[in-house]
């Protein structure tokens, strides 16, 4: 974001902590979408530079919600649906994205009654 700025680090130490980072991600799905719903404003990964840009950061947040949520509504994963809420810091937030993403327009509420 910011490679020309007198504090940035150099290429050699960003490849070691972009290596830490993928060292610690988990390998489950839904463990590595449920800080998705933690909050209305997830901490991104990579954030808007200016922090006045906090509605953006909400705006595209909300879009990954969305796309998890995608996901797992095109894969028909009642269960899955049902474990990330219990996962979620804001269990509201997945139903939200439920309700927002595109995919719900062709499952609809049914998909979630045959639990």
């Amino acid at each position: 974001m910011f490679p020309d700025a007198e504090w940035a680090l150099p290429e050699d130490q960003l490849a070691g902590l972009n290596r830490a980072y993928e060292a610690l991600t988990p390998d489950s799905f839904l463990e590595k979408s449920a800080w998705l719903f933690a909050s209305s404003v997830a901490n991104l990964v990579r954030p808007t530079p200016n922090d006045l840009e906090q509605k953006q950061d909400e705006q595209i947040s909300a879009i990954q919600r969305r796309e998890t949520a995608g996901a797992l509504l095109q894969k028909e994963d009642v269960e899955s649906v049902f474990a990330l809420a219990k996962l979620a810091k804001e269990p509201a937030l997945v139903g939200l994205a439920l309700v927002e993403a595109e995919e719900a327009r062709s499952y609809g509420i049914e998909f979630l009654c045959r639990r």
